[in-house]
């Protein structure tokens, strides 16, 4: 079991038996792992990009690797939650072959649309295809590098539409039409699945977790990696690659932590006495002993 998600289930236990005593104290600690759960999150995200922006030392054939690792385990955890789920596979079908859209889902379906077609995929693909050693002056050879290139292309977009087809229809048949359905989002969707499914041996909270957070490796990449490409296309850096690699995410990856530290900084003002209440009802324990 993953230590993490092991780690997240003793903490809400902790949380739900200190609020039957003491229901001050549990809105103080909450507040507190949120908090470093948030800042945790933005130094985590960041100081990845950085990591995988140094990948490209090795050489491109370990980068491709680490897309590889990523996009299984996200695959492989959608795939068990659909799975798990067991949909109506006439209907899928059905809804594949026969697309019925109204007027409140014609925004998620353009919404898919944009997620297995990432507009700045195009250019890292490209990025990618030129580290390959291929001599333009046999066109036999080129012709066979267009071929790979459109078989790479097409065996990844219809990866991704699984994997989207997947998460769908589990969402579908669980939430359509539901109560839950209206406030269902990514901060709760863990919870709504677990009290939905449940699942078997292995909870489908950690699974949905477990691909989540694939999907957001993922996604730090290839954006990092396709924003790299592109400025150095139009900056024309001369200078050494990790150097250049440094200067240029920097340039996005800064200010955001900067933001990231300020918002927490001001959260801390104005919820700084809502922190002493707590710690002052936690005091009044000692004061009655």
């Amino acid at each position: 079991m993953c230590p993490v998600f092991t780690s997240g289930k003793k903490i809400s236990y902790g949380l739900q038996r200190i609020n039957k005593k003491n229901p001050s104290s549990t809105i103080n600690l909450e507040n507190c792992s949120n908090i470093i759960i948030e800042i945790a999150y933005v130094v985590n995200v960041n100081w990845n990009s950085f990591f995988f922006l140094f990948l490209e030392n090795y050489g491109v054939r370990k980068l491709e690797a680490v897309f590889a690792v990523l996009i299984s385990t996200m695959a492989l955890s959608f795939a068990w939650m659909f799975v798990d789920t067991k949909p109506n596979g006439k209907e899928l079908l059905v809804g594949l072959l026969v697309p019925k859209l109204g007027r409140k889902t014609i925004q998620k379906a353009v919404g898919i649309v944009g997620c297995v077609i990432t507009p700045h995929n195009v250019y890292l693909h490209s990025a990618l295809v030129q580290s390959r050693k291929v001599d333009p002056t046999k066109k036999g050879r080129v012709q066979e590098a267009l071929n790979y290139y459109t078989i790479e292309c097409s065996v990844a977009v219809f990866v991704m539409f699984v994997i989207n087809l997947c998460v769908t229809t589990v969402f579908a048949k669980g939430f359509y039409n539901t109560k839950e359905a209206n406030s269902l989002g990514l901060l709760n969707a863990g919870k709504f699945l677990q009290e939905r499914y449940g699942g078997g041996v292995f909870p489908i909270l950690y699974i949905w977790g477990i691909g989540l957070l694939a999907a957001g490796q993922g996604s730090t990449l290839t954006g990092t990696y396709a924003g790299q490409f592109i400025m150095e296309g139009f900056l024309q850096l001369g200078m050494r690659k990790w150097l250049r690699s440094l200067i240029t995410r920097s340039c996005a990856i800064v200010p955001t932590m900067i933001v990231a530290y300020a918002a927490f900084i001001l959260y801390l003002i104005s919820h700084g006495n809502s922190w002493f209440s707590g710690l002052r009802t936690k005091r009044l324990g000692y004061t009655a002993k």
